[in-house]
């Protein structure tokens, strides 16, 4: 009945020492004055208390707070540490004395100042300024020396003011019911008075070992759960970085032309695009606040041969055909660069910043690659997200380390110390001059069965099954996520081979089938804009009578190859046989007679080569129709049209030959 009788007064105290805060709080704010004086309940808690019920209070009275303002919450643990304090200052009989409780204010003022101080910097660290050059302990000492003064003074108010206001609550509740705190205080299982133990103990006592072993052990579970966090956190962000580049990168890529690289490069500015490309690469770079560099090199044995190098606020970049010679640290990647190949992203911190650095070939229509694409993420907030990260784990955990440390002290005292020392005490009489009198001693001790062991080794099965049924069902779905992978990959396999030519590799009749279902939907739209060429190869019958099949499919691919240089691959289909079509969409459909009359050029200039074989020199008819809206109902009247167009370029061009 005592015991019961004393967890009911600490569950009234604590709600008790909940509201006086929210109270107090609710007041001072009201008042609008320049404290806090939200841990008057705390104080009053771990003065009658101790450390269970002030801990307590402290946390949930920030658990209330941070409904309206979520950072409180890890603001508890200043008022935990508090709550440890005054207890501590309370058993040892300081407030007892107005002389030792007026120095002890300053104390507990610094201590808690200093606290939050740290903590807030912590949490805000993320937000600052993101100059490499200002370190994270520069900006920390920065902020300390600015707020200390002015937050200390606050503080010494705020705590000195709780402090008084909790002993006239005492004084108050002592003169009202003189039992009131030897209830609430029914025992000294939390206490840390070393009265409480044993005197006849050689060493350390069992409750001072508990307490070094459960420090200890919750020092290791801190520092590999935050380890373990912060890696996982760091890696997070790297790998966040590291998306982010590749699809800066790959936009940039299909931004830039392969094949006039090499103008850009001689020509630099007055080359024809280089202008227009340069600004679109400022545009991409403005976008995104975490790039730090962009440029574009081709990377020879001689050096990086700059083609674009974008200025920066404290740097200005090269000039395009610039060579910038390899620096010490790129050396090791250069076999890779050498061989065109992929790098992997690198992170270094050097004069330039803290970076993240990926580099992507770009090859041309040959499969040669032309030059890198290169960004450089700025990775300066790093350090300060992970700060920010151990910050709010660090605060929570200490809330709860302290609050458990309480519980397991104060259950340590009950079932274990209390009992021991008693056990003890009685034993100083025992007979211990032979064998059998301390033989009997310890089977008498044994036979009091304190030891709750059977149900911590049947929870530490149960969590050990638990755990191993949780590893296998990780395991599990990882096998099915590679599985679903392998089908999606295999799925995309089928697709590319069900829309690829298998003769010339560009995408044949089935892909153009999907691409005139898209555009008969779209014929009514207003601002549909398209143009179709129908393409026939001529002399395929010739080469293949003449020379055989073998060589009238090299005529065929050599002729897919031309068509691919000058249109793309994105616009041209083969249909079968000799039959070629490519389909302009939107803006492209304006440059179509331009890239006609380079393809009509090009076919000129094989027919006049006379070091090219017959099957080297490309001939073919072309008829080409631009969509005008209403002349068309389907796309199949645009192909007809397309093919009868061709059919009469065939003609003209069998009658100029005859």
């Amino acid at each position: 009945m005592k015991r019961s009788f004393c967890y009911a007064n600490y569950v009234v105290m604590c709600f008790v020492g909940v509201l006086l805060n929210y109270v107090f709080s609710t007041l001072n704010g009201y008042l609008e004055l320049p404290l806090y004086m939200d841990s008057v309940g705390t104080v009053l808690c771990a003065m009658t208390g101790g450390y269970i019920p002030g801990i307590l209070v402290g946390f949930l009275t920030n658990a209330i707070l941070a409904i309206k303002d979520p950072s409180m919450i890890y603001y508890a643990c200043v008022n935990a540490l508090l709550a440890v304090t005054v207890t501590f200052l309370t058993k040892k009989g300081v407030f007892r004395s107005i002389l030792k409780t007026v120095l002890s204010i300053p104390i507990i003022a610094f201590c808690t100042n200093t606290l939050s101080i740290i903590l807030t910097w912590a949490l805000n660290v993320d937000q600052g300024s993101s100059e490499a050059t200002k370190s994270v302990a520069f900006i920390f000492f920065e902020n300390y020396r600015s707020d200390f003064s002015t937050g200390y003074i606050a503080e010494l108010m705020d705590k000195g003011l709780t402090v008084v206001l909790a002993l006239f609550i005492i004084f108050l509740l002592g003169h009202a019911n003189a039992g009131f705190l030897k209830s609430v205080v029914c025992d000294k299982a939390d206490s840390f008075d070393p009265d409480n133990d044993f005197r006849g103990t050689r060493g350390l006592s069992l409750r001072t070992r508990m307490v070094l072993l459960l420090s200890i052990g919750f020092l290791i579970l801190a520092g590999s759960l935050l380890t373990t966090g912060i890696i996982l956190y760091r890696n997070i962000i790297i790998d966040d970085h590291i998306r982010l580049a590749e699809g800066i990168t790959d936009l940039i890529c299909r931004k830039l032309d392969a094949d006039r690289i090499t103008d850009f490069l001689e020509q630099g500015r007055d080359a024809q695009g280089y202008v227009e490309t340069e600004k679109e690469l400022y545009l991409l770079r403005d976008s995104y606040p975490d790039i730090e560099y962009l440029y574009v090199y081709r990377i020879l044995e001689d050096g990086c041969h700059v083609v674009f190098d974008l200025d920066t606020e404290n740097l200005e970049g090269d000039t395009a055909g610039t060579l910038v010679e390899f620096d010490p640290s790129f050396e090791q990647y250069l076999p890779g660069f050498f061989a065109h190949e992929s790098i992997e992203p690198v992170i270094s911190d050097d004069s330039y910043g803290y970076l993240l650095t990926l580099y992507k070939p770009l090859f041309d229509q040959n499969g040669e690659c032309q030059c890198y694409v290169a960004v450089d993420l700025s990775m300066v907030l790093l350090n300060r997200y992970l700060i920010n990260f151990a910050a709010k784990f660090l605060s929570i955990f200490i809330c709860f380390y302290l609050l458990f440390l309480a519980i397991a002290l104060r259950f340590t005292q009950m079932n274990l110390v209390t009992p021991v020392n008693t056990m003890a005490r009685v034993a100083e009489g025992f007979a211990y001059n032979n064998e059998d009198a301390r033989r009997q001693n310890v089977e008498r001790i044994k036979k009091l069965e304190i030891n709750t062991g059977d149900e911590i080794e049947n929870l530490y099965n149960a969590f050990l099954k638990t755990t191993e049924d949780s590893m296998l069902y990780v395991e599990k779905l990882r096998k099915a996520q590679a599985d679903v992978q392998d089908m999606m990959k295999q799925v995309s396999e089928m697709d590319e081979i069900a829309y690829k030519d298998a003769l010339t590799g560009m995408k044949n009749r089935a892909a153009y089938e999907e691409a005139i279902k898209r555009w008969d939907g779209r014929l009514n739209e207003p601002d549909t804009e398209f143009a179709l060429v129908m393409i026939d190869i001529n002399f395929l019958k010739k080469v293949n009578d003449t020379y055989g099949h073998e060589f009238g499919d090299i005529y065929l691919i050599n002729a897919a190859k031309l068509i691919s240089s000058i249109f793309g691959n994105e616009s041209s289909y083969r249909l079968g046989g000799d039959e070629f079509v490519l389909l302009f969409e939107g803006e492209d459909a304006g440059c179509a007679d331009e890239k006609l009359e380079a393809f009509r050029q090009r076919m000129a200039s094989m027919q006049s080569d006379d070091s090219l074989e017959p099957w080297e020199k490309i001939s073919a008819a072309m008829g080409k129709v631009s969509y005008e809206a209403g002349r068309y109902s389907s796309m199949e009247q645009v192909l007809k049209e397309a093919d009868r167009l061709m059919y009469e370029n065939k003609l003209a061009m069998k009658a100029a030959r005859i």
